[in-house]
């Protein structure tokens, strides 16, 4: 279905549309199975039946294509972790924080490469996003969850004495033209980073507790964490 004032494709458009698409979804269930190291545009092409060069028109070299995973991985994630919030009451802002926090680790547990691409070693990006795009923007939805709750006085977070110790003033690239506070920002990768610590080591097989001990303790550093911002224990 063609929006209002979007201007339709043509059929030659479609197809390529399709067959980028075809190409990625192939690609991604390569990447499940195989991992980055080994994913080819020739295997890709095999599965496809087509001769390799065929795909070139549509991703000129492996790296390009890995990108493009990645990209699409991190859409995902942050549209996952945004309607988490985004179901609740907009005054709801514990709520919200929390939900957000476990939507993260939900979406990064169930998409394991799609992760990896994103955070793990930074390549030669080839599009205007650079390689910590991803980090600033879920970063900026978790402080806009923060400033929201500190704007109508559940948190003091500018005034609380965790501002003092990680609410420094950060210059972030990218963030000039938004109204997210820099302090409340710098508090929001704080407390990310903090989480994101924990889910790295999940994913990659490296936190040494079982699936159950994992989740109480993801679960305890969370609320530990949010009582630490100022929230109200629950």
């Amino acid at each position: 279905m063609t929006r209002r004032n979007e201007v339709p494709r043509t059929r030659v458009q479609r197809r390529h549309l399709a067959t980028v698409e075809e190409v990625k979804e192939i690609a991604r269930e390569r990447l499940v199975r195989e991992g980055a190291a080994t994913l080819s545009l020739r295997a890709i092409a095999r599965d496809m039946g087509v001769v390799p060069s065929a795909l070139y028109r549509y991703f000129p070299s492996h790296a390009h294509l890995l990108e493009a995973l990645a990209d699409d991985a991190a859409t995902s994630m942050l549209e996952h972790v945004r309607m988490a919030g985004a179901v609740l009451p907009s005054t709801d802002h514990r709520g919200r924080w929390v939900a957000q926090l476990r939507a993260y680790r939900a979406w990064v547990m169930s998409h394991v490469p799609g992760y990896t691409l994103n955070f793990g070693p930074a390549p030669e990006r080839h599009t205007e996003h650079p390689p910590d795009d991803v980090v600033r923007r879920i970063v900026a939805q978790l402080a806009r969850t923060l400033q929201d709750a500190d704007a109508d006085g559940t948190l003091d977070l500018l005034n609380h004495p965790i501002s003092e110790v990680v609410g420094v003033t950060l210059e972030v690239p990218a963030m000039h033209d938004t109204d997210i506070d820099p302090k409340i920002f710098s508090i929001a990768l704080a407390a990310w980073t903090a989480i994101h610590g924990i889910v790295a080591l999940e994913a990659t097989g490296r936190l040494p507790l079982t699936d159950k001990a994992a989740d109480d303790y993801f679960e305890a550093q969370l609320a530990g964490l949010t009582l630490a911002l100022g929230f109200d224990d629950q």
